[in-house]
């Protein structure tokens, strides 16, 4: 199996995030708590809230240096990510929420 076709495993919990890629894992101590104390302001979790959790998570992401622009399938059995992917995806085929 090639980089490209390894698929991405992830859990994010309160305090840390780990990723997997193929035989890689990577773990990183900034969780659910960092992303909301940067992104959610005076206590509401709106769209840009939600706009700026997407931008901490690529931030993360970039310190590890990773090819993320390749196209490869993700997977996750976390709970919080099958409600977000309820909300705001549809659920394109490159998608698995186990």
């Amino acid at each position: 199996m090639t980089d490209a076709e390894a698929a991405i495993r992830f859990s994010l919990n309160l305090d840390s995030f780990q990723i997997e890629i193929g035989e890689q894992r990577f773990e990183i101590a900034k969780g659910l708590s960092f992303i909301a104390s940067q992104s959610i302001r005076f206590g509401r979790l709106d769209a840009l809230a939600i706009e700026n959790m997407i931008y901490v998570i690529e931030e993360i992401l970039e310190q590890l240096k990773l090819d993320y622009h390749t196209q490869r399938t993700a997977q996750t059995s976390d709970e919080l990510m099958r409600q977000l992917s309820a909300l705001f995806l549809i659920m394109p085929p490159s998608l698995t929420v186990c």
